[in-house]
């Protein structure tokens, strides 16, 4: 026998709020269903992301043409790994409003490796989960990230939601801070999680073969009016909401909240007034459709040529049919025909499918392009030189700026944004200097994405480095105004090095000291020698002068 959960007595309008709201959400989603439809049928056919079939609705057509899946898979992959490098941290924790001290960007890049490291553990769960969440951007031009702790004081583990299940408002900065999600358990997980009494109840009355019966619930999170965040504030009063309501049985199941929005919604592209996105997929539909006909034409030309239809001249011809290997029947006297060897021929298809060939390759180059997978290679000979290749990368990279600026804002930086405190919260980083007690920190990515949009500032330190020295043969004393120390420091930081290949000031300044010290001992050495040296030249000159004068 199982306890029912003790939950605070529930209000009938509470639980009738949620109901609209989640009507208001489904409404809203409607429009968009529909094309998700489609672009799944060509784009993401085997994923489960795409809206359940209706009762008698025809099913989908056996795609022909495989090149839109593996086009999306690439940008997919590309984008991925472009922006989170598995090897080395690719988000940074820092100062909102000021540069940091010497120890405290110590401190930041401890916590950086930190960060890394736990989102590449396999424990975590982000590298897969987070790449279907790019996926669905890519072909449908939404995903949705959970990133909620199991247990309180636990990082966060980190979810991907099927597209189907995730419905969701945005506030008036256009940000997403509420987020329905509509999924269904058997009984027997329904009671194992939530043994409220009428679950229970549910279970007593039904039999062994009814516990796999699915029951449908609604987890709700929307910002709390009056809520808080902390530690020691309780879940019923945290700054988001969070219910989660069983639609079968009318109850809601369980109540508390998160200090901090646990979602990760991300819309590719998107339009004014519009919470839901549209991605490549929904672009590249037409071409997707156009390149499925040419290659059906293509498929049933060569099964015509390899089959073609025959004619029986020994039957009756009711109706001519010219699929591969079909049989049709004519009365032989009535054409005239006597040879027996004339009884069964093959029928005469004509046309020319090789024009396909040109247009199959042209739609597959567009679909390409559509999916930037033209743009992202190089495509160049053997003949070309290796900083040719990666100048040509960075450049492409660095114009997909506005193509991956939405992604790193509502992807990257909320995952940045959840995952530092609950690390932190889990005593999983050092003990931060006093001086960070109360900073509001912001993340800076350092992907290789961001690395090579940040190589222009490394071009304008070199442009300014070439031109001093120009400036400085025409006009000895005009590379003094350049900060060298500073150059050097901002140059490494925009190429990626981290913070412990370089020392600090004070070593920098007793490094230096030392070695003019060094420099001033060996000079003085060098001009005692010289004395010396000079001195004995004196010496053996008036020796000579003596043995000549016959002294």
């Amino acid at each position: 026998m199982i306890a029912p959960l003790q939950l605070p007595p529930q209000s009938e309008s509470l639980i009738s709020g949620l109901k609209n709201r989640m009507a208001e959400l489904e409404d809203l989603r409607r429009d968009h269903e529909h094309s998700w439809e489609q672009v799944a049928e060509y784009f993401a056919p085997r994923r489960d992301f795409q809206l359940e079939l209706r009762p008698g609705a025809l099913r989908r057509r056996v795609l022909v043409d495989t090149s839109p899946i593996h086009a999306a898979e690439r940008l997919a992959a590309l984008l991925h790994g472009y922006m989170m490098n598995p090897y080395q941290p690719w988000v940074a924790p820092q100062p909102e409003t000021r540069e940091p001290t010497r120890p405290e960007a110590e401190w930041y890049e401890h916590a950086q490796k930190r960060m890394h490291a736990y989102l590449t553990n396999p424990r975590s769960t982000f590298r897969s989960q987070v790449h279907e969440t790019i996926t669905d951007d890519v072909v449908f031009g939404n995903s949705c990230l959970w990133m909620g702790s199991h247990k309180p004081g636990e990082p966060p583990a980190y979810k991907a939601l099927p597209l189907k299940e995730a419905y969701w408002a945005e506030n008036d900065e256009g940000r997403v801070d509420v987020t329905y999600r509509k999924f269904t358990l058997t009984l027997r997980q329904a009671l194992s999680r939530y043994p409220t009494p009428k679950l229970v109840e549910k279970t007593e009355k039904a039999g062994p073969h009814t516990m796999a019966e699915r029951i449908e619930f609604i987890h709700a999170v929307e910002p709390r009016q009056g809520g808080a965040s902390g530690p020691a504030v309780p879940g019923e009063r945290k700054a988001f909401a969070s219910m989660v309501f069983c639609v079968t049985t009318g109850e809601l199941v369980k109540l508390g909240g998160y200090d901090a929005f646990p979602y990760a919604v991300t819309r590719f592209q998107r339009r004014a007034g519009d919470p839901y996105g549209v991605g490549v997929g929904w672009h590249a539909l037409p071409l997707a459709k156009l390149l499925n006909i040419l290659m059906e034409t293509v498929v049933r030309a060569g099964e015509l040529a390899a089959e073609p239809p025959l004619v029986d001249f020994t039957g009756q011809l009711e109706h001519l049919d010219r699929r591969p290997n079909a049989l049709n029947a004519f009365p032989a006297g009535d054409l005239g025909l006597l040879d027996p060897a004339d009884a069964i021929r093959p029928l005469y298809q004509g046309g020319d499918v090789r024009i396909n060939d040109a247009l199959i390759a042209r739609v597959s180059a567009m679909i390409d392009a559509a999916f930037y997978v033209d743009w992202m290679s190089t495509g160049d000979g053997a003949h070309v030189t290796a900083a040719y290749v990666n100048d040509r990368r960075d450049v492409r990279l660095r114009s997909m700026s506005p193509i991956v600026s939405r992604m790193e804002q509502e992807k990257l930086t909320a995952v940045a944004e959840r995952t530092f405190p609950l690390m932190e919260a889990a005593d999983l980083f050092d003990q931060p200097p006093q001086s960070l007690d109360g900073e509001t920190i912001t993340f800076e990515f350092t992907s290789p994405l961001a690395m090579a949009q940040r190589q222009s500032e490394l071009e304008a330190i070199n442009l300014s480095i070439g031109l001093a020295e120009r400036l400085e043969q025409l006009k000895p004393g005009t590379a003094d105004v350049l900060n060298a120390d500073q150059i050097m420091r901002d140059g490494m930081a925009a190429g990626g090095a981290p913070l412990r290949h370089t020392f600090d000031d004070d070593t920098v300044k007793k490094r230096r000291e030392k070695r003019q010290a060094e420099q001033a001992q060996a000079m003085q050495m060098e001009q005692a020698e010289m004395g010396a040296r000079a001195g004995r030249d004196a010496a053996q000159g008036l020796a000579t002068l003596d043995r000549g004068n016959g002294r």
